[in-house]
């Protein structure tokens, strides 16, 4: 639906007249706008102050790689994916009108939003929609070099950001927690949680992925060109997902086969229902919510991005691409 169009001007009126964006690269991502607290409160200065301690802004503040101490970006929370989008043109918008009463610049304003399967209409881009920008930035999951600068507004590699909370590759993160993750009242395994969202695409299971089977047709242009590590069915949702799993089989998760077959299947099918299932440990120490303590997990996930080299990771490399543009 997207925001009012008089929220729209509040909220881009309040990031224009920030100081804290002054000489600095703005990052507009998904996600709630304001915390509980906040939300029965006119946005204010002092609002969007505490913007970088919410989910998904505080997630890629904390992908930052650690040599970039000098002004990182800042990162506001603007809503769903039309939201950001929204947003990202208003304030291109408000600046030219009046930029007098602007702190940004707009060569330093960026958005990121989820792929996910429908696509959308983009504004100020080399490309028409997200599912054109997404060829463009990426092959096999990793960012395409060189890349040009005039790529502003970006999509995530993978159909959300939570995929990359749960592929096998981060099990070494989890692993290292004094709270390990579980899921179904056992202790996390990421590839069994792999084997459900497989499982998933086929229609007839108990919860299919309904986007996935209305928009078909895209996921399998979509896995055309990624060229899987083996050969997939994709004449229809049921023959992926037996094929996918058959692929799969015993599922090693040190294997670099079996992390790219996960990337394949979170490059069309949703990761968020499959990463709000995970729960802490009960019976233990932890008294924090669910959705604190997956928080918490997505922190420890951004850190050990933040750690990687821009080639390693599609994240580390957005930030890579930052840094020299800054």
């Amino acid at each position: 639906m997207g925001l009012h169009p008089e929220q729209l001007d509040e909220h881009a009126r309040v990031i224009l007249g920030s100081r804290r964006i002054l000489h600095r690269q703005v990052v507009l991502c998904e996600g709630e706008r304001s915390a509980p607290a906040d939300r029965q409160r006119r946005p204010s200065p002092q609002t969007y102050r505490r913007q970088e301690t919410l989910p998904d802004s505080n997630f890629y503040r904390r992908c930052v790689p650690p040599h970039w101490r000098d002004r990182p970006p800042q990162f506001f929370n603007c809503g769903d994916r039309l939201d950001v989008l929204q947003t990202y043109a208003r304030l291109r918008q408000l600046h030219a009108e009046d930029s007098a009463a602007s702190y940004l610049d707009p060569e330093k304003l960026y958005a990121i939003v989820d792929l996910d399967l429908q696509p959308a209409a983009l504004e100020h881009s080399p490309c028409a929609t997200t599912e054109e920008l997404h060829e463009a930035l990426y092959a096999q999951t990793m960012l395409r070099q060189p890349l040009a600068g005039e790529h502003r507004i970006w999509v995530t590699a993978l159909i959300h950001k939570e995929a990359f909370f749960v592929l096998p590759s981060v099990a070494c993160v989890y692993d290292e927690l004094h709270d390990p993750p579980y899921l179904d009242g056992r202790r996390l395994d990421l590839i069994e949680l792999c084997r459900d969202a497989a499982r998933a695409i086929d229609p007839s299971t108990p919860a299919p992925d309904h986007g996935l089977v209305k928009h078909f047709e895209i996921a399998r242009r979509r896995l055309s060109r990624w060229a899987p590590p083996v050969s997939l069915d994709m004449d229809e949702p049921e023959a992926l997902s037996r094929s996918w799993l058959a692929a799969l089989g015993d599922g090693d998760p040190s294997t670099s086969r079996t992390e790219a077959l996960a990337r394949v299947l979170f490059l069309v099918t949703k990761a968020k229902p499959h990463w709000k299932r995970i729960e802490p440990p009960s019976g233990g120490d932890y008294t924090s919510t669910a959705d604190h303590f997956r928080g918490q997990l997505a922190l420890a996930v951004a850190g050990h991005i933040a750690s990687l080299p821009p080639e390693a990771h599609p994240i580390a490399g957005f930030f890579e691409h930052l840094h020299a543009q800054r």
